[in-house]
């Protein structure tokens, strides 16, 4: 998702499928999973790395503030950018009630994910934007375990 809240190009959308695979196949043609599961921004947020080089800075990394051996800078996007807010939610919530199972936690992150798309969980994304304050102000809507 870009800055601005729109789908990137990049970005994979819609349900899959896998048949025919050993131990895989619980999601066939007519019953695929639904995917995303949720939305992070992949770039655009600064981030601690190696002071850059000419090599980075021609991939698009910009140092934003150089400090001694390391510096803040903003870099290519990329699922792989997205990726780690995900698990850094997760673990955030994890670190408030460490006995919650894998399933609650991303149960957690969807229901109190931010809407956005088509009402509801959508193709594009999926329950929404994650957001890492809302499991610790929001009531949850489901008491489903």
């Amino acid at each position: 998702m870009a800055k601005d809240r729109s789908p990137v190009a990049f970005s994979s959308h819609g349900s899959c499928y896998w048949d025919k695979v050993a131990f895989f196949s619980d999601y066939p043609k007519d019953k695929p999973l639904s995917k995303p599961d949720l939305t992070a921004f992949p770039t655009g947020y600064p981030m601690w790395t190696h002071p850059p080089n000419r090599f980075t800075k021609a991939r698009g990394w910009n140092e934003i503030s150089p400090e001694v051996g390391a510096s803040l800078v903003v870099g290519p996007a990329g699922n792989s950018f997205s990726g780690p807010h995900g698990v850094g939610v997760a673990a955030l919530v994890l670190s408030a009630n460490p006995a919650l199972n894998p399933w609650e936690v991303k149960e957690l992150l969807e229901e109190t994910a931010t809407d956005l798309g088509d009402k509801g969980r959508d193709i594009h994304y999926g329950a929404g934007l994650i957001d890492a304050l809302a499991p610790f102000t929001q009531q949850r809507r489901s008491t489903k375990h």
